[in-house]
């Protein structure tokens, strides 16, 4: 399995230039098996959920931080 998506690109060439010479179904369903496979490895790289983790923890944080504050306030006035 390729690692990159750069790695189908010589693949996609030879079986481009393959059904330039002689047409073939079994070389156009390996072709558009190679496409398929670049254009799903670059979907996954594209798509990285840690940074979003990430941002989503830090606003959790901030989130929390900013309702425990007026609540103690409501609650030293609701005493009074």
């Amino acid at each position: 399995m390729a690692k990159n998506s750069k790695d189908y690109e010589p693949a996609i060439e030879a079986f481009n230039k393959a059904l330039t010479e002689h047409w073939n179904q079994d070389t156009l369903k390996k072709l558009n098996d190679a496409v398929r496979a670049k254009k799903d490895l670059e979907q996954q790289n594209f798509y990285d959920p840690s940074p979003a983790d990430e941002e989503r923890e830090k606003g959790e944080v901030q989130f929390h931080t900013k309702i425990k504050a007026p609540d103690l306030e409501l609650h030293r006035f609701v005493q009074v």
